[in-house]
């Protein structure tokens, strides 16, 4: 059985939810609201398309929705999380494929440098 929610109401809201994020980076959105509610499209994969300018909304994000297109304004990066890019082309550099010769499989990233070895050997 899981551990029940505690919520500590003795410790203040932190003050600096860190720096923005650069615009185009991909991250993953947790909606806190939906997430406590039990609804299951809770967490989303977005993009940062912009930075509120003024200092009362600083450590927020603006982000576009990848699936749906739908923006959503001044997301606290506390409810981000940045997608390492190698996370997300993992598939591709260990994806099997036919070598261009001997008929050996390599991966995505190995049949690349072969092919691009031959190029300028």
């Amino acid at each position: 059985m899981s551990e029940p929610l505690r919520i500590d109401l003795t410790n203040p809201a932190p003050h600096n939810l860190g720096p923005a994020l650069p615009i185009g980076t991909y991250v993953l959105y947790r909606d806190a609201d939906r997430y406590l509610a039990g609804d299951r499209d809770h967490t989303r994969a977005c993009r940062v398309i912009d930075h509120p300018a003024d200092h009362l909304t600083a450590g927020r994000s603006s982000l576009l929705d990848l699936r749906t297109r739908e923006t959503i304004p001044s997301v606290p990066t506390a409810y981000l999380r940045v997608l390492d890019p190698a996370e997300i082309m993992h598939d591709i550099d260990t994806a099997p494929l036919a070598a261009l010769d001997g008929g050996e499989a390599l991966s995505a990233a190995g049949a690349w440098l072969a092919a691009h070895r031959r190029d300028h050997a």
